[in-house]
């Protein structure tokens, strides 16, 4: 039950649980009933792609990566809204501009 997963969460995530290094990523309804916010860390990789003897951007790629993550995102209709955030998305949406003035 939904119950029993807060309280299997409580136990694991907290300070003093096995699962210590999470408990700052996870923040429960004031009553402590439910899950208010859950942090999800993820890597970013880098997609590049050679040029001479330069490894450059591959904006292509990384356009590609950004979009469909968004759309993945967007599709877990049965969880809160959710949104996707990297430093990376700034340039990568330049990249996005540059690509639909260009073409």
């Amino acid at each position: 039950s939904e119950a029993d997963f807060i309280t299997t969460m409580k136990n694991y995530a907290s300070f003093i649980g096995p699962g210590n290094a999470y408990a700052a990523d996870v923040s429960y309804t004031e009553d402590g009933s439910g899950i208010e916010a859950l942090r999800v860390k993820s890597l970013y990789v880098t997609l590049t792609k050679p040029k001479g003897d330069n490894v450059i951007d591959d904006a292509e790629k990384q356009i590609d990566a950004m979009d469909e993550t968004r759309s993945m995102i967007e599709g877990w209709t049965d969880l809160p809204k959710s949104f996707t955030y990297s430093t990376k998305f700034i340039a990568i949406e330049g990249f996005k501009i540059i690509k639909q003035e260009l073409f």
